[in-house]
């Protein structure tokens, strides 16, 4: 009779056992959001969207699962969050009760977790299908590109762009001082001369193309520097 007891007694402590699960205070101490101060009620914390999504990937629940994005049930996002409640398992600030994730990660547990979490203010969670469908803008028509005149002669172009900043430069020799169209002087003169030696080695590779933009960017140089002339007279 004392043996049927015992082992009547030791069935007992097993359902026991395989029925520890955490009170509501318990569980929303474990995954809560953020630091709390020792004397804030648990009523009133929030709990952590992640921790609450992970119980669920990881509970099996259909009717939860269902209810999440298609991200948090990856088997990656699965095995990060696990990693992170196993750290705060550890953490016998948070977990007291010394709860294995092997008694968390039920079902029941899971709705738990959800209604505590959803009750606190936390907002329900975006399943895919409630992610409104955006159309697609119509393609963008680009601009007709206006085909480009001829291009000037590369010599005419230097030429005119040298004169230009000589003009600017004894502008500059008469004063008054004026800074930008000092600046721009310098500029010049140090462009045309770069110039040069690019134009030589464009053409011994017989780069035709180039050389016509260059022709093309001489010829605007040398309509600037008219223009700052003209407002500086």
């Amino acid at each position: 009779m004392k043996n049927i007891l015992i082992a009547a007694a030791a069935l007992a402590g097993l359902v026991a056992c395989s029925k520890h699960a955490p009170s509501d205070t318990e569980l929303t101490t474990l995954l809560h959001s953020g630091g709390l101060s020792a004397n804030t009620e648990a009523a009133t914390r929030t709990l952590d969207a992640l921790a609450v999504q992970c119980l669920a990937a990881h509970s099996g629940d259909a009717d939860l699962v269902k209810e999440l994005p298609s991200a948090a049930i990856s088997e990656v996002a699965k095995s990060r969050c696990r990693r992170r409640l196993d750290l705060w398992l550890a953490d016998s600030k948070r977990n007291p009760g010394k709860f294995k994730f092997e008694e968390i990660g039920t079902p029941a547990v899971a709705q738990q977790a959800m209604k505590l979490y959803l009750a606190n203010g936390g907002t329900p969670f975006a399943r895919d299908s409630d992610e409104p469908k955006r159309a697609l803008p119509p393609p963008t028509r680009m601009p007709e590109r206006i085909p480009e005149g001829p291009a000037p002669d590369i010599d005419t172009a230097l030429s005119q762009a040298d004169n230009a900043c000589k003009d600017v430069k004894a502008a500059v020799a008469r004063g008054p001082f004026n800074p930008r169209l000092q600046r721009y002087s310098e500029i010049c003169e140090r462009d045309v001369d770069n110039t040069r030696s690019t134009i030589e080695r464009l053409r011994q590779q017989g780069r035709q193309a180039d050389i016509d933009a260059q022709a093309r960017r001489l010829t605007k140089m040398a309509e600037s520097a008219r223009n700052i002339l003209s407002h500086t007279n």
